[in-house]
């Protein structure tokens, strides 16, 4: 298109006012540009983010731990032998063994052995376990070997039967109520070595009318002989110390007590 601009004006000539007027071509270079509409830019989502799961640890399996138990065991330390009709736990670790039952309830008489022997090896009997004899009836006689140091509580309790008693050479302490309840029990023999006698361990022994004067007794516990009704004499050692309470109670027939020391310490005799 065209358009006309005014250069010159003709004063006076009002009919035609583009009268020496100068016209000009537009180009489409001249053109008024067109403003651009605006292109709505779309937001570009993120790369989802990938989250590594850890691979689970296997947990090993826990293995209880075994109950304590007082029964002698094959395995690993020791092994169980019979010999004369007593059953002996023998402790390999501690190279010695004792005896702890009795391969049969109707045994009559019981020698334990200073020793005992595994694979050609002698391991010395040190102890009478607790309840190791307890309540045998038809048992008349014991014989103690010579390395036997404690006889534990209740080892012969109530064997109604057992008359006689050696105690040996080895012996230097009876525990609580040993021989309880041996009605039948006149004689005990041995014992040089003894230094302690538990609470009640010849309580109810009444029939038992002796005991040896015991050189090395250090200490009677309480109710030691108490209803021994048969007994008539004790003698107290010079190294006897202690005597507990009750310790010669309703021994109706005691008359003589000879006490070879001065060193007493607590007497309810």
């Amino acid at each position: 298109g065209y358009r006309a601009e005014a250069a010159e004006m003709v004063i006076g000539d009002s009919n035609n006012p583009f009268i020496n007027a100068t016209w000009h071509y537009l180009d489409d270079a001249t053109a008024a540009p067109e403003t651009p509409t605006p292109t709505a830019e779309v937001p570009s989502s993120p790369a989802p983010q990938i989250t590594a799961t850890p691979t689970p640890t296997a947990t090993p399996p826990v293995t209880p731990t075994p109950e304590p138990s007082d029964e002698p065991t094959d395995e690993p330390g020791g092994i169980d032998v019979t010999v004369n009709g007593g059953v002996y736990y023998v402790d390999f670790l501690e190279g010695n063994a004792y005896l702890w039952n009795v391969a049969k309830t109707n045994i009559t008489s019981l020698t334990i052995p200073a020793s005992v022997k595994v694979n050609g090896k002698s391991y010395k009997v040190t102890m009478i376990g607790s309840t190791a004899c307890k309540g045998l009836k038809k048992l008349t006689k014991v014989t103690i070997g010579k390395n036997v140091r404690d006889i534990f509580p209740e080892a012969f309790m109530n064997c109604t039967a057992l008359t006689t008693v050696n105690l040996g050479s080895g012996v230097s302490d009876i525990g609580k109520n040993a021989f309880f309840g041996c009605k039948a029990l006149k004689t005990i023999k041995g014992g040089s070595a003894l230094a302690y006698i538990g609470d009640g361990a010849f309580a109810s022994c009444v029939k038992l009318t002796t005991v040896p004067a015991f050189a090395k007794l250090y200490s009677i516990g309480d109710g030691a002989f108490k209803g021994d009704k048969a007994l008539t004499k004790f003698t107290l050692s010079a190294k006897v110390k202690l005597i507990g309470k009750n310790a010669f109670q309703n021994c109706a027939k005691l008359k003589t007590i000879t006490v070879k020391t001065t060193k007493l310490t607590n007497s309810t005799v």
